[in-house]
């Protein structure tokens, strides 16, 4: 067939005709464009789909109910709209959120009550409707010719092997793990030294009147930490590009307990719905062993020697990089994939702990079920108890690699995933 041109609407510009792609690579959560592939091309292309989120949460959000999945949420949507009589957007998160204290059983996971998967009221809450975008996922898996996790096999083995169970039995097709995308070991140890990150267009800092640590003082402070702290001292703190807690104070009473115990640390608050009071700035860098950035070069010091945890609220790329550098975690999840992360990694694998006093609304105060169903106080108090629970559980494991309470033998994820050896289990691909 002739190759057409293209030109550009707005700009004019002219593009010369390629020949038609042999696979088109889609996250599953675009499924729209999915479709919109299909009008176009049939199934002459084929589609890839990459399933971005870890392979449990896939299995419960959309898997069949006998591995503890709930099905196609879009649909389940619609029926209850007609039933009500009103539109999806109206009903969405409210069937997405609805919990009845049902214990879930995922492969791969501990038993969990349905509303543990919702430990965190979101700052987003009641601004936009989630539902509208997490339903799209399930007609991207239904929809793609194959599915490429993201996740590791090393990571969860028995979740991944379910999920490709379910591929071949309901749609006849393969699931393939091809992740993490991380750079291969050994890596270049440094950063660019111009690269500073201003939070707006007029130099501020959230409010701020200075700029945030540019990469080579980054650099600087974690050699200064180490050199006056240790190999493992360090915790880095990071709730990625999106997330950040509704109680700002249980993040002042973390930051309170790392000064008072004396472990250097570093914030980043990448997030635009996070708050950094002035008086927790200068909290902060008048403590001698914190520091506070927007940006971060988050691999970059995960491979530190100075670093030693991670508090993170457990998105597949944090997680993977995380066990990519050999450092254990203390888990903050919000919601979708990141509590079934962190309940796989505290109780499965005991490279982990999770905080559990630090859960935020109605679903978050409920029972957690592998707790013997202890609940959440919701006070700051009990934060900081725990926290500092854990940060002297953190010092006693201080080069242990998991923490120390934990018996289990966490030897084959350290040496799949941060011992230098390879991740990806897959053959065939």
């Amino acid at each position: 067939a002739a190759l057409c041109a293209v030109t550009c609407a707005t700009t004019g510009r002219v593009f010369d005709g390629v020949a038609a792609p042999n696979a088109i690579f889609l996250d599953v959560y675009a499924s729209p464009l999915m479709l919109a592939t299909r009008a176009i091309t049939g199934h002459s292309i084929h589609i890839i789909g990459f399933i971005p989120v870890h392979a449990s949460f896939v299995l419960h959000r959309y898997g069949p109910e006998h591995m503890g999945g709930q099905g196609d949420l879009g649909g389940k949507i619609e029926a209850e709209a007609a039933r009500l009589g009103v539109t999806v957007e109206e009903i969405g998160d409210a069937v997405f959120y609805r919990t009845e204290g049902k214990i879930n059983k995922v492969p791969g996971l501990p038993l969990m009550y349905d509303w543990e998967h919702f430990p965190q009221l979101l700052v987003t809450t009641g601004k936009i409707v989630v539902s509208d975008f997490l339903k799209l996922a399930y007609n991207g898996l239904k929809e793609c010719d194959v599915g490429f996790s993201l996740s590791a096999y090393d990571f969860e083995p028995e979740s991944i092997d379910a999920l490709k169970s379910w591929f071949a039995e309901e749609w006849k097709k393969e699931v393939y793990t091809v992740g993490p995308l991380l750079a291969s070991k050994p890596t270049t140890s440094s950063v660019a030294p111009d690269i500073k990150t201003i939070a707006n267009g007029n130099g501020n800092s959230n409010g701020h009147s200075n700029g945030d640590p540019s990469s080579s003082e980054i650099q600087a402070f974690l050699e200064k930490s180490l050199k006056e702290y240790g190999e493992k001292s360090l915790v880095l703190i990071s709730f990625g590009s999106l997330f950040w807690p509704t109680v700002q104070e249980y993040v002042e009473e973390v930051i309170e307990a790392l000064i008072e115990k004396k472990f250097p640390f570093i914030v980043s608050y990448a997030s635009q719905f996070a708050k950094i009071t002035d008086d927790l700035m200068d909290r902060i860098t008048s403590s001698g062993c914190g520091l506070i950035s927007k940006w971060i070069p988050q691999k970059f010091i995960l491979n530190h020697p100075a670093t030693g945890w991670f508090i993170t609220y457990n998105g597949q790329s944090g997680v993977l990089e995380s066990l990519d550098s050999g450092i254990p975690m203390i888990c903050w999840p919000f919601e979708f994939d990141q509590p079934l992360a962190a309940a796989h990694l505290s109780t499965n694998l005991h490279i982990a702990f999770e905080l559990i006093e630090v859960r935020t609304g109605a679903h978050g105060m409920q029972p957690v079920l592998r707790l013997n169903d202890r609940a959440p106080q919701g006070t700051r108090g009990a934060v900081g108890i725990e926290i500092r629970a854990v940060l002297d559980a953190c010092r006693s494991a201080k080069g242990g690699g998991a923490p120390a309470e934990c018996g289990g033998d966490e030897g084959e994820v350290w040496e799949g995933v941060g011992g230098g050896g390879g991740w990806c289990r897959e053959e065939g691909l």
